[in-house]
Order: structure tokens, then C-alpha cells, then sequence
């Protein structure tokens, strides 16, 4: 059942199982959820990897993003604002690697309330694998001067206002924040599944979950799915599965310079379904 990965959820006790096969219509694969509890008909929610983050890489990008580019996020209303591409520098790319990931932060849940996928992630993004084979990753260095460089060029080349500047990345307002990518990893093979092993396709993990008001939700997941983000066969070229951002709380310095903080307390699931909204 190579490219395929179904899901059943069956909440609450009386309701009725449904049965579904979907092919993955994303580069990594979907979970597909089937639901009918409380009412007639059959909802289908999707679970998918666009952006998630399994432990010990950066997230699965079906957009290959490339290095240096950046968004203005407003945190509030989780919506981000392309905001252009700036030139990093290139570190010393890893030899290449073979990665066992045993937890997963940040996969989407649609069709559910945002707390009740939160309570699905805690509750099963332990037992989600992701195993990566004859992996190199390439680091990117001076995004902070990268991105002072590009508002000095705002100013200079475009006639920039410190209004406008100010507007773009709202440095005095608390709601908003910069993401930058700063990695990419190439990849000959990827694999993600739930529960046993990439050899075990016979097997089903199923899951319980207890959301609020007490309902019990089952998640099942039939075989695994084998990721698109691979080598072709028989070529040595490796294609970019994931990619690594970092994020930064802008500010005013001293000097009325605009300054970049870190902020390491950002939410990976937040900003993974922000990217998915792109």
C-alpha cells in the first residue's frame, strides 16, 4: 500500500464505523480521519505532515522552501506575510545521515476544534515514526544581518520610509513575529508511519484519545506511508524534504536600528498550520 495511509476516528459510543481508502494527494502523504458520531452523516477530517516536525529534523515541506526566505507572522490570528528571500550563508553541509525519529510535533487535524487536535498530537505524536536515509543537511548563517541589510536596502533602493519600515515588520506591537528558514536537508528516503515498524505494513496502531465533555475518540492507522520526498530510482540526486526555520520577536535598539530577537518560545503547531494556510 505504498503512498497510502488511512486513518479511522470513531468517537462516542454509539457511533458507526466507516470505511474509506484515499490516495495521499500531498508530497508526504495524509491521514485520512472518518467520523460519525452524534449525527447522520459522514464527516472526513484529514490528518497530514505538510510541516509537521519529527524529532531530531527540521519540518516535512512539500514547498522545499528555500533558505532565506521570510514571513512576518502575526501570532495572534496564526496568518503569515510573505515578505521576501534574502541571501544567507552557506555552513559545512553534514555528511550524510540515517535518522530514526520517534516523536512528531505539529501535524494538521482538520475538521476538528484547534484544542481537540492539540489533545490528538500530545496524545499520538509519540507513537508516529519517521525514518530518513542518506540525508545531508545544509545550515544557513547571518540571517540578523541578513535581514538588517534587507531593511537598509528598503530604505536606500526603494525610498523607505521608518513609517513604512514600521508597518512592515511592527516591531512595537507584541502580536507579531519573523520567520526565517535557515536549513534545508536533502534526502534519498523517507518514511512515515504509526505504531510497529516500515516492515509490519499488516499491522493497525489504534490509538485512544479522550477529548473534552469525556469523549473517547479511536484513531486507527492502517499500513504506512512511504513519503514522496525521495530520490528517483537509480539517481544519486536527493531532493529537499525538510527545512528548518527559526523565528525572531523584532524590536527597536538604542540606536533607533531595527534589532532581531529570538523567540524560542514560539509554537511549532501553530506555525506549522500557518504554513499549511500559505
Amino acid at each position: 500500500m505504498d503512498n497510502y495511509f488511512v486513518t479511522r476516528i470513531i468517537g462516542g459510543v454509539f457511533c458507526e464505523e466507516g470505511n474509506m481508502i484515499v490516495r495521499s494527494m500531498l508530497a508526504f502523504g495524509c491521514v485520512f480521519v472518518l467520523a460519525n458520531c452524534h449525527h447522520n452523516g459522514l464527516n472526513t477530517a484529514r490528518v497530514d505532515y505538510s510541516y509537521a516536525k519529527p524529532s531530531r529534523t527540521g519540518m516535512l515541506d512539500p514547498r522545499a522552501t528555500p533558505a532565506g526566505t521570510f514571513y512576518l507572522w502575526n501570532v495572534s490570528a496564526n496568518r503569515l506575510t510573505p515578505l521576501g528571500q534574502v541571501a544567507l550563508t552557506p555552513g559545512t553541509a553534514s555528511a550524510p545521515r540515517d535518522i530514526e525519529a520517534r516523536n512528531m510535533a505539529g501535524f494538521g487535524v482538520s475538521g476538528l476544534p484547534i484544542n481537540d487536535v492539540k489533545i490528538v498530537e500530545a496524545s499520538i505524536g509519540g507513537h508516529i515514526r519517521t525514518t530518513v536515509s542518506n540525508s545531508v543537511r545544509q545550515g544557513y548563517y547571518n540571517s540578523k544581518s541578513a535581514l538588517s541589510k534587507f531593511v537598509l536596502q528598503q530604505k536606500t533602493e526603494l525610498g523607505s520610509t521608518e513609517a513604512d519600515i514600521l508597518d512592515l515588520f511592527r516591531p512595537k506591537d507584541p502580536n507579531y513575529r519573523v520567520v526565517i528558514f535557515i536549513a534545508e536537508e536533502r534526502s534519498g528516503k523517507v518514511e512515515v508511519y504509526a505504531g510497529g515498524t516500515s516492515e509490519d505494513t499488516g499491522g493497525i496502531a489504534k490509538f485512544e484519545v479522550k477529548l473534552g465533555d469525556n469523549e473517547i475518540v479511536t484513531v486507527s492507522a492502517d499500513a504506512y506511508s512511504k513519503a514522496g520526498c525521495s530520490s528517483s530510482e537509480g539517481s544519486e540526486a536527493r531532493p529537499v524534504c525538510f527545512t528548518e526555520a527559526i523565528v525572531y520577536d523584532p524590536y527597536i535598539q538604542e540606536n533607533g536600528k531595527m534589532g532581531w530577537r529570538i523567540d524560542d518560545g514560539f509554537s511549532q503547531s501553530e506555525l506549522s498550520e500557518a504554513l499549511r494556510s500559505l
